[in-house]
């Protein structure tokens, strides 16, 4: 019988609230194809990965011979990128084009520059990494339901909002008397979640509907327990590789299942993060630190929602009065079998465009620790 129930726990010196499943097991885990196999939509995910490398071949911008100093990235300014495309429609505009560089994991050289944009602090694309293509292919929506439902290990929960926006929250709000948290927990399965977000594809839902976040994660030197750490090799490593630079210093590996629309608010993390998309497109606007100062970015440690902005980007009133137009930006759609480098203590702002599955680890500050200035002058401001 499987109990749900909520936990506070302390992990790495910071408290989470998530949803821990007890179970015994039973003849069901044992055949855990006895549901109705789940009808897979979109397509194979090694024919959708094709597909995006040929586009991403004809269109991508021209490779650089060495990396530009941060300042000199091809930025817009975010007043224009939200006027352009508003966060809250999830539908791509026709004639939208990439900035930002991508690389071939496959090709040495091209991994080599990529791993220069990575030593430098710059965010980069990579495509053609064969351990995400594997992984990809492998998480179906019914290989899904056996690692969610019947042999579940590791913390899974899911947050509902009354619209598309989730800002992060945390259990330090217990202690705060006034302090309502922006989502809630709701008790909800991975098939449940699943027939609502392939719906809100169908339907097209509206941003105004209630929307739910599915999210799954597992510890550090996990070592193959969950199926997270099984399945991602390149995220749950003994040894530095490309993507985690800092075994030490690694934070496990975070998985976020999005639906149409769903934005999670923007915010900063202090340690190199690499984003693999394993199933769908979202769409990350980055900012570098030195936009901190105009992204209301919440500067008290023992708020529920550090480190992330209390602005609605999708209200352009906000954005205008904030000085958005002064503000660098990188508007990004990471689709299916890419791997996105966020640096630290650069801010992102994330929108599932469609049904997409996110996992990410982080491993530790860079060795001069780029950045910091910027954002440590900021949040004591």
């Amino acid at each position: 019988m499987m109990v749900y129930g909520l936990l506070a726990m302390v992990f790495l010196g910071v408290i989470y609230i998530t949803t821990v499943h007890f179970f015994a097991p039973t003849a069901a885990d044992e055949a855990p194809h006895d549901h109705p196999p789940l009808k897979e939509t979109g397509g194979s995910a090694s024919g959708i990965i094709s597909k995006n490398i040929a586009n991403i071949l004809a269109s991508r911008p021209s490779l650089p011979s060495e990396p530009p100093i941060a300042e000199n990235m091809n930025y817009k300014n975010l007043y224009n990128v939200l006027a352009d495309w508003n966060p809250d429609n999830p539908d791509v505009p026709a004639g939208f084009s990439e900035t930002l560089h991508h690389f071939d994991y496959g090709n040495l050289a091209e991994r080599a520059m990529a791993e220069k944009f990575r030593n430098a602090e710059l965010p980069f694309k990579l495509f053609n990494v064969s351990e995400f293509a594997e992984v990809a292919n492998l998480w179906t929506d019914n290989y899904l339901h056996d690692q969610l439902t019947t042999n579940l290990r590791g913390r899974s929960h899911v947050e509902k909002s009354k619209d598309n926006h989730f800002m992060y929250w945390n259990g330090r709000g217990r202690g705060r008397a006034s302090y309502k948290p922006p989502t809630e927990i709701v008790d909800m399965d991975f098939d449940r979640w699943l027939k609502i977000a392939k719906a809100a594809d169908e339907d097209k839902m509206n941003h105004t509907t209630e929307h739910y976040y599915f999210m799954s994660s597992c510890p550090a030197q996990d070592q193959g327990r969950t199926f997270i750490s099984k399945d991602l090799k390149a995220f749950s490593t003994q040894k530095n590789n490309f993507f985690i630079t800092n075994v030490v210093a690694n934070k496990g590996i975070q998985c976020r299942f999005g639906m149409r629309g769903v934005i999670a608010e923007s915010h900063y993390d202090s340690g190199r993060n690499m984003v693999a998309m394993l199933k769908g497109e979202k769409r990350y606007i980055l900012n570098p630190p030195w936009a901190c100062k105009h992204l209301g970015i919440i500067a008290d440690k023992k708020h529920p929602s550090y480190r992330h902005s209390i602005i609605d980007w999708s209200d352009l009133q906000q954005a205008a009065s904030r000085g958005f137009a002064k503000v660098d930006a990188i508007d990004t759609i990471l689709r299916t079998g890419e791997v996105l480098y966020i640096p630290t203590y650069w801010f992102h702002y994330m929108v599932s465009l469609k049904y997409s599955i996110q996992c990410n680890s982080r491993s530790g500050l860079p060795p001069h620790k780029e950045g910091a200035n910027h954002v440590n002058l900021c949040m004591r401001e």
